[in-house]
């Protein structure tokens, strides 16, 4: 696989992703609320919040506004994060020192042994809890 179809093949996925994350969302809205949230770590509905999903009964239009706002908010999260990566904005909690030029993904040549960024994501939650808390004070 060249740089060009691994390219390709991750921001087509990435709009894949965002499609499942709007519909498992919506699926939330009427059950129970009693899944674990994987986002924030350690998070979990309140009885309170539990109620209010259970009682949810939107009309298609609102079914369709929710799912667009969801999607909205999923494809920003990826829209700013690949501004990351292209290095047109700049880290906002913890800039590295110097010039942020972005970054550069690369396919691996085999499986070796690498740091697997899914596992990293939930670890790092605590660190950019740590930087809000330090930008806010």
């Amino acid at each position: 696989m060249n740089d060009e179809q691994v390219t390709q093949t991750l921001l087509v996925e990435s709009h894949r992703c965002l499609a499942g994350a709007v519909e498992t969302a919506m699926a939330r809205i009427g059950s129970q609320g009693q899944e674990p949230l994987l986002y924030p770590p350690n998070g979990a509905f309140s009885p309170e919040e539990q109620q209010a999903l259970r009682s949810m009964k939107p009309s298609p239009a609102e079914r369709s506004a929710l799912e667009k706002l969801i999607a909205e908010a999923c494809a920003t999260a990826f829209f700013d994060f690949f501004n990351l990566i292209d290095g047109t904005s700049d880290p906002e909690l913890d800039p590295p020192p110097g010039t942020w030029v972005g970054a550069w993904l690369l396919a691996p040549l085999d499986d070796s042994d690498r740091e697997m960024l899914h596992d990293a994501f939930y670890e790092s939650y605590e660190a950019y809890d740590e930087a809000t808390h330090r930008r806010q004070t």
